[in-house]
């Protein structure tokens, strides 16, 4: 009798646990979908910021959601003050509130297009703390490459006779590319974006290319 209460008590237990996140899921889609419906009727938005809040995937909609939930509590206002009705009755909290969400998600967007503007800046602050370091080696050929190309490092010294082809040592190559930095950081840091992209279409080439590449089996008895 005993182990039959035991397991009815667990069986509930894991049915209201269960039925609560099924619960929460619900309340999220539903949060979601509000704030879709508020962004597309809200004119004081962007066009580009209402698409982006259209087309989100739902898995990012889920994060975009947590961020603002968790912006919102900082201030302590509710999110879901924004699609109450009841919010029509203090216009004052309604504008802020409006602005305040508004700026927040204007500033995610604007993140995430500095996305390659980030990867560039760490790349570059690893760089400068340690540029003779051996990881760095292949990207200081590239880079000095790309602001050699660009005419980004001073002119380089002619050698005539058997010096005619020689090229610049690792130790030059670095001093060039911090010259260019000091020169003209703004395509400085342009042509390291360039150079990261080009290695990140490589990576992603290259990774395409080994998962359609056919599997050659060799029958059995074949090596024999």
């Amino acid at each position: 009798m005993l182990l039959f209460a035991t397991t009815i008590i667990a069986l509930l237990f894991i049915i209201g646990v269960v039925w609560r996140r099924r619960r929460a899921r619900k309340q999220r889609r539903r949060q979601i979908e509000q704030l879709r419906r508020w962004a597309a009727q809200h004119s004081e938005l962007e066009p580009a910021l209402q698409q982006w809040i259209q087309r989100l995937p739902a898995t990012e909609a889920h994060v975009l959601l947590d961020l603002l939930n968790g912006y919102c509590t900082s201030l302590n206002w509710e999110l879901t003050w924004l699609f109450a009705p009841q919010i029509q009755k203090a216009p004052e909290l309604k504008r802020v509130l409006e602005e305040s969400v508004s700026a927040y998600m204007r500033a995610i967007l604007h993140s995430l297009h500095m996305e390659a503007d980030v990867a560039a800046f760490h790349t570059y602050v690893a760089f400068e703390k340690k540029p003779t370091a051996r990881k760095h080696r292949p990207l200081v050929e590239r880079l000095y490459q790309k602001v050699n190309h660009e005419r980004l490092t001073p002119p380089t010294k002619r050698f005539f006779g058997r010096f005619a082809r020689k090229e610049a040592s690792t130790k030059e190559q670095i001093a060039a590319i911090q010259q260019a930095f000091e020169r003209d950081p703004v395509h400085a840091m342009a042509a390291l974006k360039q150079v990261l992209a080009t290695d990140a279409a490589f990576t992603v080439a290259h990774i395409r290319e080994q998962l359609t590449t056919p599997v050659q089996l060799t029958p059995m008895g074949a090596a024999a």
